[in-house]
């Protein structure tokens, strides 16, 4: 499939990266079209604590490439679920039938929560095209290989700064 052989190519190329891996298994030979789905670079603990996802996905940003920091948001976080009154009985519907509160707010699941600071979502790649996959994966290296010179900045500070990395 063109989206498969697009995303080996691109995780390819940043292959090496330390504290950088993809979600995409580049070197399995079993997997499916469903694998290339959703696309995330995942980041190392320690890279995040050095530069958040927000200023890495900026920097992949001014670079040219699409990037967002995250993935799906934590659905156990969301009102729709805490606090919509479906059934119009003047309390939100997750409670309406039960015996004990059983909404979940901030840090009621840790690791859910704390996934998406780790996160890079990536483009999809529905079609091959090699120019355009080299671009991409070029934007990404950039930044995810000069982690030093985004050190201490904000995601809007990191616009100016990535345009004059020498790569």
């Amino acid at each position: 499939a063109p989206g498969v052989k697009a995303l080996t190519r691109f995780f390819t190329a940043l292959e090496g990266i330390p504290g950088v891996r993809g979600n995409f298994p580049v070197n399995d030979p079993n997997r499916t079209v469903g694998a290339a789905y959703v696309q995330r670079i995942i980041l190392s603990e320690e890279i995040v604590e050095r530069v958040p996802n927000t200023v890495i996905a900026e920097a992949i940003r001014a670079e040219g490439a699409r990037c967002s920091p995250g993935g799906y948001p934590c659905h156990h976080l969301s009102p729709f679920w805490n606090e919509c009154d479906v059934y119009g009985d003047g309390k939100p519907s997750r409670i309406a039938f039960s015996k004990r509160d059983v909404r979940q707010g901030p840090g009621d699941c840790p690791v859910a929560e704390k996934i998406n600071t780790r996160l890079l979502s990536v483009p999809r790649m529905i079609q091959y095209d090699e120019e355009y996959v080299d671009q991409l994966a070029t934007a990404y290296r950039k930044a995810l290989t000069n982690l030093d010179q985004l050190e201490g900045r904000t995601a809007s500070e990191s616009i100016t700064q990535t345009r004059t990395i020498v790569s």
